[in-house]
């Protein structure tokens, strides 16, 4: 016996339509992300001058925690991100040619050194 369908219940979406419908919240929740990294980190740096210093009653030490905890968030955003766009960005890409290709790989290749490079 078939099931009925509440007027009121929408069918399911297909996956692009749901990539469609994620992607204001997903923008809007990574450009808040974003704005609490770049406020930490600014603060951190010009107004926490030293290690007693507190910035709403929470110590540095405490907003490089948070400050860690939200680039990691950007981070995984910025993949879903890239996931919710990513038949956009693919027909981006096929038009490319190839200097352009260069200028990203040399600039991947910069960030990668500063990534990977030893500390001592």
């Amino acid at each position: 016996m078939p099931t009925e369908v509440s007027p009121t219940t929408k069918p399911p979406s297909p996956p692009s339509a749901r990539r469609k419908e994620v992607g204001p919240f997903s923008n809007g929740v990574l450009y808040l992300v974003f704005c609490l990294l770049a406020g930490t980190g600014l603060a951190m740096e010009f107004r926490l001058d030293d290690a007693s210093a507190t910035l709403l009653g929470v110590a540095k030490r405490d907003w490089a925690r948070v400050h860690a905890i939200t680039a990691l968030s950007v981070l995984s955003l910025v993949a879903f991100h890239l996931w919710v766009n990513w038949p956009w960005l693919r027909s981006v890409l096929a038009r490319l040619c190839w200097p352009t290709l260069v200028v990203v790989a040399v600039g991947l290749a910069v960030l990668a050194t500063f990534l990977l490079a030893p500390v001592r």
